[in-house]
């Protein structure tokens, strides 16, 4: 690879016919000599009529559907870039972005990964509200700690990724279809690499009806959450001589919110595992919240959950 470009913004594609063509004018927009590489994977809508028509703009590819992962792994084998700005197909990359990573990328340690932050946009674009994935109170001076990135989701549109720490690691985890973009940090922290926060809107999140619909429980979204926790964990069980306790409690504690989560909804084969999975890294009930650790020694965590439950109906409706 020939590095022509300080900036290779990725965005993989299936089937956003409708939202592919605004990705890229915002990419476009934050031009300079970004190169723009646009991946269709085996779209069977108008996808690749409408990519097709920035011809001369950016590099496009059409590749067989393989998931999101193996689209943007796709992607980077293609850059010529330094650094890596990942975007997905219905999302909006806001103005000044890129230069705004960049300038903050030039005052870091080659180890340190800038991020941003992001913005969600309503189906039509409309603004709603900016976040962070909570990492605003967790890297509240910048440099981010690992106990705090195991404790939250670095979505792949936040960081400026060098195109060596993609290589390095081997990109995205084609078998994950949820929770690969954590993994993939998980992975590039502990390749020795730091995650540096920038107060700096770098996308625009796009939220559709569908999506608000699916968090209402579905069963699969569980399923696999214990796929990405247990990849997660054994990459920390290979690197035992430099995790600290902090970051096994950090870690243990997301597992045990996600088996809350499954419980209340009433999954329960997902929710023990998680639980199991929580236990295993930190022993029983340790990253419980502390006020509940008795009651969870008495009951088990998923029945323990179905009573607060319970509790919770009971007094909304003595109050309604």
């Amino acid at each position: 690879m020939t590095v022509t470009s300080p900036v290779s913004i990725v965005i993989p594609c299936y089937n956003r016919a409708a939202l592919v063509g605004e990705a890229i004018e915002s990419a476009l927009a934050n031009g300079d000599g970004a190169e723009i590489i646009v991946v269709d994977d085996g779209s069977t809508d108008a996808s690749w009529d409408r990519i097709s028509a920035f011809s001369g703009r950016i590099r496009s590819f059409r590749i067989p559907n393989s998931g999101v992962s193996a689209a943007r792994n796709f992607g980077v084998e293609q850059a010529k870039g330094a650094f890596i700005k990942f975007l997905d197909s219905d999302d909006r990359l806001p103005a000044g972005a890129v230069q705004a990573l960049l300038q903050a990328q030039s005052d870091l340690a080659p180890q340190q990964i800038v991020f941003g932050d992001a913005s969600s946009i309503g189906p039509m674009g409309e603004a709603i509200v900016p976040f962070g994935y909570g990492y605003a109170g967790l890297a509240p001076n910048g440099a981010m700690s690992r106990a705090a990135l195991l404790s939250g989701t670095m979505s792949p549109y936040l960081p400026l990724y060098p195109i060596k720490a993609l290589h390095l690691v081997g990109g995205f985890n084609p078998t994950l279809s949820l929770g690969e973009d954590q993994e993939l940090a998980v992975r590039i922290s502990l390749a020795g690499f730091q995650f540096f926060r920038i107060p700096f809107v770098v996308a625009e999140v796009r939220e559709h009806l569908e999506d608000r619909l699916s968090r209402t429980g579905d069963a699969d979204i569980y399923r696999r959450q214990v796929c990405v926790a247990n990849e997660i964990l054994r990459h920390l069980c290979s690197e035992t001589s430099s995790i600290t306790q902090d970051e096994i409690l950090s870690f243990a504690r997301t597992i045990w919110i996600l088996g809350r989560d499954a419980a209340r909804r009433r999954f329960e084969v997902e929710s023990r595992q998680l639980f199991r999975i929580s236990t295993d890294i930190a022993g029983p009930v340790q990253a419980a919240p502390v006020i509940l650790r008795p009651f969870y020694k008495i009951v088990d965590p998923y029945k323990m959950e179905k009573v607060l439950d319970l509790i919770k109906r009971v007094i909304r409706r003595t109050k309604s």
